[in-house]
């Protein structure tokens, strides 16, 4: 509702001033299905796919790692429309008030900020995704970035019901009781 309607019906927001959120955040436990979703959004509104990992982005050299965020950026730009997916954001954007956190980390924070701003983003949707939303520079937060945020927490019983009858579609299935598995497989 809050990513693809927006896009469907563009003209209805527009005519209401009803602003759309710039970012997306998926935070939750590990294993809940944060890249499965953006995944399946990507391709509910036929838009490009880009998923980006700490190790895609990182550099030994001094600065490296800010260079890398930049072509990243510019690559979704230029995949337009586009989904950029930015995942285990917590690593790539530590909040920057930890004594943990060196100088270097702290100036590709700022060129996250920067990139996150940048005017020509108009035809991408950026989604970030962690497991530990505490962990994330405060400024990444901030609105005009990832203006809304989204828990995506272990799937109930109901749902895993519906998990289940997917994953074994084509084993026969008269004898099996999809309420009782779910309840099994409970976190």
């Amino acid at each position: 509702r809050d990513i693809i309607q927006p896009l469907q019906e563009r003209e209805l927001y527009d005519r209401f001033n009803v602003t759309v959120p710039k970012g997306f955040l998926f935070y939750g436990p590990p294993g809940c299905g944060k890249t499965f979703f953006a995944r399946k959004i990507s391709e509910r509104i036929g838009f490009a796919f880009i998923k980006v990992k700490t190790s895609d982005i990182a550099s030994t050299y001094v600065h490296g790692t800010q260079i890398e965020i930049k072509k990243i950026f510019d690559e979704a730009r230029n995949k337009k429309p586009v989904v950029l997916f930015l995942d285990e954001i917590e690593a790539m954007v530590p909040n920057r008030t930890r004594s943990d956190v060196y100088f270097h980390y702290k100036s590709e924070v700022n060129e996250f900020l920067g990139q996150l701003e940048h005017e020509q983003n108009k035809g991408m949707i950026i989604i970030g995704a962690t497991n530990f939303l505490h962990s994330i520079d405060d400024a990444i937060l901030r609105p005009g970035r990832f203006d809304k945020k989204i828990f995506i927490g272990p799937p109930d019983a109901e749902a895993r019901a519906e998990g289940f009858k997917l994953f074994l579609k084509s084993f026969p299935q008269e004898k099996i009781r999809y309420d009782y598995i779910a309840e099994m497989s409970e976190f």
